[in-house]
């Protein structure tokens, strides 16, 4: 096995946060754990706030997916750290992630969208 102990393992690879939401209008969250809140930037652009922080802004992993959009598409991917509208980066933060609901065409909100973080809490 690799270094450490096996509960020092066990605790690393557990996920920190997540939230599933529907996306589509205004965001409304069905479950979620570590998450205090989610903003409604715009079409198909969200941040998701932990309530607790993350021990760095970058070193965390986020995971998300998402099926069944607004137009009535199967549904597309996450994207985290863009501003939907422009792509520009967002530095992410220790706190906050900005999610996009991505497909081939562009951007379209998500009925099911379920996201996951992991990393080091501070």
């Amino acid at each position: 096995r690799g270094e450490g102990s096996a509960q020092t393992s066990i605790q690393q690879g557990l996920c920190k946060a997540w939230v599933n939401y529907n996306g589509i209008g205004t965001p409304s969250v069905r479950d979620s754990f570590n998450h205090s809140s989610i903003t409604d930037n715009a079409t198909a652009d969200h941040t998701i706030t932990h309530t607790n922080a993350f021990s760095t802004a970058t070193n965390y992993l986020a995971i998300g997916t998402g099926g069944y959009t607004a137009n009535g598409d199967a549904g597309g991917h996450i994207g985290f750290d863009r501003i939907g509208s422009n792509g520009n980066e967002i530095v992410p933060t220790s706190t906050a992630r900005r999610v996009t609901h991505q497909l081939e065409q562009g951007l379209d909100e998500q009925k099911y969208a379920s996201l996951m973080f992991m990393g080091d809490l501070a």
